[in-house]
C-alpha cells in the first residue's frame, strides 16, 4: 500500500507542472506583444557544414552565393600583405588579382533570420527573413581566432586604417571613411522571404 501512495504521489509532482506550465504560458502568450523584429544569426564555414546543422539545402547554398557576392563587392583590399593580415590573421589573406592588391579569404558565412513579430491584434501570419553576410577569421583576443562580420569588426572599433580605398577625397581610418564603410557593410543580401 505504501509502493502505491509514494507512486502515486511522484506521479502526482510530475503531472503538476505538466498541468501548470501550459496555462501559464498560455496566459503570458494573451499579453499583447509589441510589434517588431526578431533576429537570430548562424555561422557557417561553408554549405555543408551549413546543411550539417540542419538548414535546407536550397537556403545554404542561396546564402552562400549571396555572401560570396557580398564578399567580392566589400572586402577590404590592401596594398601589403602585411596590412591585410594586421586587420585580419596571418594566413587568411592572397593577392586578389592582377592589381596585386590583397584581400582576405571568405571564410565561412552567416545567415540572419528575422521574423516579424505583431502585436495580437495583426495578422497571425508573421513574415521570415533570411540575410547572409560574409565571414572572415580575426583574432578572438584569447590567442585563437574566429569567424567575424566586416559589420561586427567595425563595430568592435576597428577602422580600417590600412585599407585601400579608392575614393581619393576619404582618407583610411577617418569619421568620413567609417560612416562610408558601415553604410557598405550593413546592407546584407535578402535571399529569401516567405509567410509561414
Amino acid at each position: 500500500m505504501s509502493v502505491w501512495c509514494v507512486r502515486t504521489s511522484i506521479h502526482f509532482l510530475v503531472a503538476m507542472p505538466l498541468i501548470v506550465l501550459p496555462a501559464t504560458l498560455t496566459s503570458a502568450h494573451l499579453v499583447p506583444v509589441t510589434s517588431g523584429w526578431v533576429s537570430s544569426e548562424m555561422f557557417f564555414e561553408n554549405p555543408n557544414a551549413c546543411i550539417w546543422g540542419g538548414v535546407a539545402l536550397p537556403l545554404c547554398e542561396a546564402g552562400y552565393r549571396a555572401a560570396y557576392r557580398q564578399h567580392v563587392r566589400v572586402a577590404p583590399t590592401y596594398r601589403e600583405l602585411a596590412d591585410c593580415e594586421a586587420d585580419f590573421t596571418p594566413g587568411e589573406c592572397f593577392a586578389a588579382d592582377v592589381s596585386r592588391l590583397w584581400s582576405p579569404w571568405l571564410s565561412g558565412f552567416a545567415i540572419i533570420t528575422q521574423v516579424q513579430v505583431k502585436s495580437t491584434g495583426g495578422s497571425p501570419d508573421p513574415q521570415v527573413r533570411l540575410f547572409s553576410e560574409p565571414l572572415y577569421r580575426g583574432a578572438d583576443h584569447q590567442g585563437g581566432t574566429r569567424l567575424i562580420s566586416l559589420r561586427e569588426k567595425l563595430h568592435n572599433g576597428e577602422h580600417f586604417d590600412k585599407a585601400f580605398i579608392r575614393h581619393r577625397l576619404l582618407q583610411a581610418g577617418s569619421t568620413a571613411a567609417d560612416q562610408r564603410l558601415a553604410r557598405t557593410f550593413e546592407p546584407q543580401r535578402l535571399f529569401y522571404v516567405s509567410k509561414p
